[in-house]
């Protein structure tokens, strides 16, 4: 992989269109995420350049590109990656493993990699011998691009899942816990299920008709 380092306009820079897919990028914590940035950039400078491939697409740095921007900077530091189409995705999210993310965009994170891991495998395994062969499951590759363990990944998908359920039978208990651990959405999950089980067992008591079944007399 070249890796290069140049100072290009920030005009040139072009948003990747993933980023919005995956990161909120209209909520109070990103803006607060630029405001913290364009003090920063005031000043220390520009500590780490922007990450983008040969075509000038932003790969890390959204935010910093937008801080730049407000700040009224023209010109900036950025890293050229040569990175093949088919990884550019992995390469985003590998680049904002460090970023503080909502439990949404973890969520969408762990979406659309497994989406892309299944596209790759439907167009076929790499030859053998080569690096980019992957290893594993696909939890387990989407976990090493997270940079998380696969008991995370895991927990990720089923919280989506039960949180789903949990709103279509409570919507307060779902404001309650759409953002808390694992645990309490699950235990959250378990309590909605056990209820909907005993309204179940309610209404049919007592309505249960004795079953019938034919008599057969032998004469011996």
């Amino acid at each position: 992989m070249k890796k290069e380092i140049k100072v290009v306009n920030t005009s040139s820079l072009k948003e990747n269109p993933n980023n919005k897919k995956i990161y909120d990028t209209d909520g109070k914590k990103y803006r607060e995420g630029i405001e913290s940035l364009k003090i920063s950039i005031s000043t220390m400078g520009l500590l780490e350049p922007l990450v983008v491939n040969e075509n000038n697409i932003l790969l890390s740095g959204h935010r910093r590109l937008q801080a730049l921007k407000e700040l009224g900077i023209k010109k900036c530091e950025v890293r050229f990656d040569k990175v093949d189409k088919e990884n550019e995705l992995k390469m985003l999210v590998h680049q904002n493993r460090q970023r503080v993310k909502t439990r949404e965009e973890l969520e969408r994170e762990v979406e659309i990699i497994t989406e892309e891991l299944l596209k790759q495998r439907k167009m076929g395994r790499p030859k053998k011998g080569s690096d980019t062969k992957p290893k594993g499951s696909i939890r387990k590759q989407v976990a090493k691009v997270m940079n998380k363990s696969e008991t995370f990944v895991q927990n990720i998908s089923r919280s989506k899942i039960e949180l789903e359920e949990i709103k279509k039978k409570d919507i307060k208990l779902y404001n309650k816990v759409k953002n808390s651990t694992y645990k309490e959405i699950k235990d959250a999950h378990n309590k909605v299920m056990a209820d909907i089980n005993m309204v179940k067992e309610f209404k049919g008591a007592f309505t249960r008709k004795e079953k019938r079944g034919l008599k057969k007399e032998f004469n011996i």
